[in-house]
């Protein structure tokens, strides 16, 4: 959005190729309007269409329909999407590079700016300037830029893997993302590109 304002953006993507997210991988009717306004069009990268829930939880078993269509795709696919879009709008990007610090500068004799230092694989270092600076570090932070205020799910572990489920299980999951309540967690299955299920849980 940024570039298409005409702004010279340089983004740094720590990833040298797509990389799977332990994540749930759902894409909600509030965000689809978004991504197609910046040129993203999860349909055409294989999304697959969710119009219902349901949840599952000891003897109960519930299914409601979505106020709206959602969608379902991969990290993988979607974030080299957005990437593949961004330098399309004229993004400087830089992959397989790590922020090491970020500082700001301001004084009489200097112009008010953002330095970073970024480093890639074979350390190579290279510093950067500029009027504005996003940190987006992920789970990770930055040294010298923790979070405020610290986070307070310290005691949770997130799993995920994805099953190749037989053409009837397929059909039984398709439209569908399923919640499953245990003791300690919960768990979310769903279908997405490639005839894939994901399974996403979360345990203490």
């Amino acid at each position: 959005a940024l570039a298409n304002a005409g702004r010279q953006v340089v983004l740094i993507e720590k990833s040298k190729q797509g990389q799977d997210k332990v994540c749930g991988e759902f894409l909600s009717p509030e965000s689809l309007p978004l991504l197609r306004h910046n040129g993203i069009h999860p349909e055409q990268l294989g999304a697959q269409t969710v119009h219902s829930v349901r949840v599952a939880a000891r003897d109960v078993l519930a299914e409601v329909p979505l106020p709206a269509p959602a969608l379902s795709l991969t990290r993988r696919v979607l974030d080299e999407a957005l990437l593949r879009r961004a330098q399309q709008a004229g993004v400087n990007l830089l992959r397989g590079y790590t922020a090491e610090s970020l500082s700001y500068r301001s004084g009489r004799e200097t112009s008010e700016h953002w330095r970073a230092q970024i480093t890639n694989s074979t350390h190579t270092s290279i510093s950067l300037q500029a009027a504005d600076a996003f940190l987006a570090t992920g789970k990770h932070d930055l040294r010298g830029w923790a979070r405020s205020p610290r986070g307070t799910q310290n005691g949770l572990v997130a799993l995920k893997m994805y099953f190749t489920l037989s053409p009837e299980q397929q059909a039984k999951l398709a439209g569908y993302v399923e919640i499953i309540l245990y003791e300690g967690g919960y768990a979310g299955l769903q279908m997405v590109e490639g005839d894939r299920a994901n399974l996403c849980a979360l345990i203490t």
